[in-house]
């Protein structure tokens, strides 16, 4: 696990992030943080949390989100930069909390 949330901590997060395979939670919340969120991450099979909250980070979520379907529990990204639609986001039978709202993106919610 990574809980890094309310540190004050600034820059971008590291794409070597993505080489945790047996990461199960990303929690960063309310820090300086901003740049794009490393795609690596998205495609790591073990996360059940990712907490992005009020920063200042970009980037999309991918449209197939599959393998996380089992995993995936929370996913808070409120209060960024995030764009493009969320259609990956119908892939996570196991979420719990989804939180988006306060970025950009387009399109329909999914089924």
């Amino acid at each position: 696990e990574i809980r890094f949330e309310e540190n004050n901590l600034n820059g971008f997060i590291p794409f070597e992030l993505g080489q945790l395979l047996f990461l199960k939670v990303l929690n960063v919340a309310r820090n300086f943080l901003h740049g794009s969120f490393p795609s690596q991450i998205w495609d790591l099979n073990m996360l059940e949390t990712i907490r992005l909250d009020d920063n200042v980070i970009g980037g999309q979520i991918p449209d197939n989100l599959e393998h996380l379907s089992s995993t995936m529990k929370r996913l808070i990204i409120n209060n960024n930069t995030f764009s493009g639609t969320i259609r990956g986001v119908g892939d996570l039978t196991k979420l719990r909390s989804l939180e988006l709202q306060n970025n950009n993106f387009i399109g329909s919610i999914p089924d």
